[in-house]
């Protein structure tokens, strides 16, 4: 699907030690997925709206 490609893609503009601030819809949803795969390599995830921190929250990608 072109939103996880684009998930998928958007994983390569973190670097090391990012604050990585996310929004709220579907895209956002498949990226909140991804975060798990780099999830070592940031600090700390925000979030615009409660659902995406509801989300994030119930997939454990948000490091604490």
């Amino acid at each position: 699907e072109l939103k996880q490609q684009a998930a998928i893609a958007a994983l390569e503009y973190a670097k090391k030690h990012s604050v990585i601030g996310i929004g709220t819809g579907s895209t956002v949803e498949c990226f909140i997925d991804q975060l798990a795969t780099i999830k070592s390599k940031i600090d700390m995830v925000v979030s615009s709206s409660e659902r995406s921190t509801k989300w994030a929250s119930s997939k454990a990608t948000c490091p604490s």
